[in-house]
């Protein structure tokens, strides 16, 4: 196949995969402070004593019931490190972005998208998901949700391969991180959809049974669901669990989106969609088969931010159908006539925007600027730490079991009362305060008040500032 033939018939999949390249260039670097940390210590534990029950890492909630909600997935990042360190879990960022990528642009050409608008909305909705794709166990998420809706799909119109393919990578989900109940939600919903599209009942409940007993093939059973629907409430106090804000940039963009897919879904309206199931650029599945499910996602999006990335996977086919319908014979003529000058210079945009970031590739592994290294290795062992909630997994990884922290990523361990207190301390004035707590030792942010009060204080040393970060330990 020559190369003209080769842009003429693949140049969406090149479009596609430097696309997909270029959000990975943005999303690998440096690892930040966050909960990669504490999931790395997790999966060491687990490898070295098994599924822990209890919580081994703090001193405000030693003792507590703890149940892993990416037992497998952290598991999975403590053997990358083993073999490779820090910079192998690099490829799994990779793998992911490819993965849903790759799903989402499926999803949409098996759902009645034409090549390029398939392959242009998929780069925009993964461009969308950067602010979500941060390196942690929910990437596995990411990456098998497009996937269990194509196997939900062809076992909705009777594949029984794809039934058994749904029941496994629901299974693999389920262990690998807590946000399978997601997945598992968008299977009966498109069950109950292809129920009403088709009054059908016995197919549906089948695969709707197979995907709500999948998630339950977990070292907890019932509990692994009970626990995806409790922890919104216990995460109150954190952002990527709020609601969708319009104020937040992320947040206006989800929101136009949702907007631009709701138009394309009831565009024609579903009375007059009929004749357009099958066709070339049209619906391959019955409106209210697909409906209930991004109905579902955009008002979980709506009420928590952090599902956002599910929804611009999942309403990606609409948009790509409807761009597919518009038609714009004038356009498609002119960008066939110059298809080869257009990719070439889309190719030359790629790479003034790729290059200043391939420097990121080099520092892949290496502990970001906001991690307070030398501050961590600084805190006396055995000293009670009071710390920023987003440091506290560096701190477990690094100095556990020598140090216990005062808070974590582990939201749904703590609950937002003592999240909400321990930010109220922090963002204090009152060394009182850290005394009545009963810290020791004080890991902050330097700009806050609390820092300058304990400086101010005779019972407090300065140890260590580093960067953004200072260390505060008791005098004597």
């Amino acid at each position: 196949m020559s190369p003209a033939t080769t842009l003429r018939t693949r140049g969406h999949l090149v479009f596609l995969g430097f696309a997909l390249a270029l959000v990975t260039l943005w999303n690998v670097g440096p690892v930040g402070a966050g909960d990669v940390w504490w999931h790395l210590r997790s999966g060491d534990l687990i490898l070295d004593h098994g599924l822990p029950t209890t919580d081994p890492f703090s001193w405000t909630a030693a003792g507590a019931h703890w149940q892993l909600n990416a037992w497998l997935g952290d598991v999975g990042f403590a053997l990358a490190r083993r073999l490779g360190g820090v910079a192998l879990l690099t490829g799994f960022t990779i793998l992911a972005i490819a993965a849903a990528g790759t799903g989402t642009y499926l999803l949409a050409r098996r759902w009645g998208a034409r090549s390029w608008p398939a392959a242009t909305v998929t780069s925009l909705a993964m461009a969308l998901m950067t602010p979500f794709v941060l390196l942690r166990p929910l990437l596995a998420g990411l990456a098998l949700f497009p996937f269990v809706i194509l196997l939900a799909d062809a076992a909705l119109t009777g594949s029984r391969r794809a039934l058994f393919g749904l029941a496994a990578l629901l299974v693999l989900w389920a262990n690998l991180h807590a946000s399978f109940s997601v997945g598992v939600a968008v299977v009966l919903l498109m069950a109950f959809g292809t129920a009403v599209a088709h009054r059908a009942v016995l197919l549906p409940t089948v695969v709707a049974v197979t995907a709500a007993v999948a998630g339950l093939v977990t070292p907890y059973g019932i509990d692994g669901y009970l626990h995806a629907l409790t922890v919104r409430s216990a995460s109150t106090a954190i952002e990527e669990w709020q609601p969708l804000d319009l104020g937040d940039p992320r947040g206006l963009l989800v929101a136009c989106f949702a907007v631009v897919m709701a138009v394309c879904v009831a565009w024609p309206p579903p009375w007059d969609q009929a004749g357009l199931e099958g066709a070339a650029g049209g619906w391959r599945r019955p409106f209210w088969a697909v409906v209930p499910m991004l109905a579902a996602l955009v008002v979980l999006s709506i009420g928590t931010v952090r599902s956002a990335a599910f929804l611009l996977m999942a309403g990606t086919p609409a948009v790509a159908i409807a761009v597919g319908r518009l038609g714009l014979p004038r356009l498609r003529r002119w960008f066939g006539a110059r298809r080869g000058a257009v990719l070439v210079g889309l190719l030359v945009a790629w790479v003034v925007v790729a290059v200043p970031l391939l420097p990121s590739l080099a520092h892949s592994g290496r502990a970001g600027d906001d991690v307070p290294v030398l501050a961590t290795d600084a805190i006396p062992a055995g000293c009670r730490l009071l710390n920023e909630y987003e440091l506290g997994g560096f701190v477990i990884d690094r100095r556990w079991p020598e140090v216990l922290v005062s808070q974590d990523g582990r939201n749904d361990l703590y609950g937002p009362e003592r999240l909400q207190h321990q930010e109220a301390i922090l963002d204090g004035t009152s060394p009182d305060e850290v005394d009545r707590f009963g810290a020791d030792c004080v890991l902050l942010h330097a700009d806050r008040p609390l820092a300058a009060a304990l400086a101010a204080s005779d019972r407090w040393e300065r140890a260590v500032v580093e960067g953004a970060t200072a260390l505060f330990v008791r005098s004597g």
